[in-house]
């Protein structure tokens, strides 16, 4: 299934597994109270993995996943996660 949120992900994280593990190009709309969300169950996200995002004057923002829920494809809306998220 496409994903008809496509259009307003405009930020690139990658996600840093426990394990040294780096996924690129992770793409999504950003973080709103906490809680950020991928349209993507080809990812494994989990708890303690971190989240980087590349910012101007060579700074990285970081992020903590606490918490990570899959949600099941409810058509029109694709299979996606939503993780709960502390800056670090």
């Amino acid at each position: 299934m496409s994903n008809p949120f496509q259009i307003l992900e405009r930020e690139t994280y990658r996600l840093c597994k426990a394990d040294g593990t780096v996924v690129e190009d992770l793409r999504t709309s950003g973080v709103k109270q906490g809680k950020i969300k991928f349209y993507r169950s080809d990812v494994n996200f989990e708890a303690g993995d971190h989240l980087e995002r590349d910012l101007p004057h060579n700074k990285t923002e970081t992020l903590l996943i606490e918490d990570a829920e899959f949600k099941s494809e409810f058509d029109p809306i694709p299979a996606h996660y939503v993780l709960t998220v502390l800056a670090t």
